[in-house]
């Protein structure tokens, strides 16, 4: 490869998010977590910088920490 991509196809989205076991704890925070880097395009340390307190779930809205 002569440069980074900019992006991974979804072919290979799709295979990351079916390789998480999502009957585990784990696999279901690594689901999550790939979900917000592919679907809402969040950088990996805005994912990293989350807390429960992000989430209003009555609103169904979540606060990102990032750039602006």
């Amino acid at each position: 490869m002569t440069s980074i991509p900019k992006a991974i196809s979804p072919e290979y989205a799709r295979r990351a998010l079916a390789g998480c076991d999502r009957s585990r704890p784990v696999g279901r925070r690594d689901y999550a977590i790939l979900l917000l880097l592919a679907r809402r395009g969040l950088r990996s340390s805005e994912v990293a910088s989350l807390t429960l307190d992000d989430i209003d779930w009555e609103a169904g809205t979540l606060n990102i920490h990032g750039k602006g």
